[in-house]
């Protein structure tokens, strides 16, 4: 039997500059296609992840680039599990 050791992997540039952008509210509603409402409704619902306050005040929020695609993600994984059925 051969021995196959997969060697180490590192997050690419891409995906590191992914996990650390922040992305305003306009683009995360550009991205989902969802509503200020509904996006604060489903964290509310603890469906959606909750925004990054980026002053000491909060005024200013954002949410991870990353952590929105992986909400994206879940979007796509359950539509796939409803047409399974």
């Amino acid at each position: 039997m051969k021995n196959t050791v997969k060697p180490a992997t590192f997050p690419s540039e891409a995906s590191l500059a992914e996990q650390l952008r922040f992305l305003n509210l306009e683009q995360t509603k550009a991205k989902t296609s969802l509503g200020k409402t509904l996006i604060y409704q489903l964290i509310s619902d603890g469906e959606f992840p909750p925004p990054i306050p980026l002053t000491k005040s909060g005024s200013r929020v954002a949410w991870l680039e990353s952590e929105v695609n992986d909400y994206i993600r879940v979007c796509i994984s359950s539509r796939s599990q409803r047409g399974a059925k």
